[in-house]
Formats: C-alpha cells, structure tokens, sequence
C-alpha cells in the first residue's frame, strides 16, 4: 500500500531526520503495518528529508498492507531519538 505524505517543518529549527523510520500503519481492525522498502510509480520514497522551517517536502511510503484497507487507516510516527510524535487520518 502507498500513502503519500507532506511534511511541513512548523519548528524554527531545520528538520533533517528520515521520517519512515517509526511510521506504522494502522488500519480499521488494529492491525499495525510497518513501512517497507522497494519501487513504486506514484512518486517518490521518503528517505532522508532537510527541511527548513517553513519548508514542506511531500513523498510517498510503502506499507506491507494489503491495498484492500486503503479507505480507513490511521499512520502513526514515533521518533524515538528525538522525542516526537505524530498521527494523521487516512480519509
């Protein structure tokens, strides 16, 4: 499954982390899926991202879901490293 994703740097200082690291897909049933690595047509990966403040970069990543769950999920991102969190709805 392919989510793509825009990352928008509201902080003042520059984001320069990889943010598939963490991400995991959950879908309507509670079942987590992690990010995967391989091609893809509809866009670009997700790997390492510089981002200014006020810059955004819009990617995609692969999940091993089945693509049957592409109408209701949630992503869910944790930073370990770095302390942060976040999560957005899959309308």
């Amino acid at each position: 499954m392919v989510v793509e994703l825009r990352l928008k740097n509201t902080g003042a200082t520059v984001f320069d982390d990889a943010p598939g690291n963490g991400l995991k897909l959950i879908d309507t049933e509670g079942q987590h899926y992690t990010h995967t690595f391989g091609g893809v047509k509809e866009g670009v990966v997700f790997s390492s991202v510089t981002a200014n403040p006020g810059d955004s970069r819009k990617s995609v990543v692969l999940f091993g879901a089945p693509g049957r769950q592409t109408r209701e999920a949630s992503i869910f991102a944790e930073q370990r490293f770095h302390q942060r969190t976040g999560a957005w709805a899959i309308p």
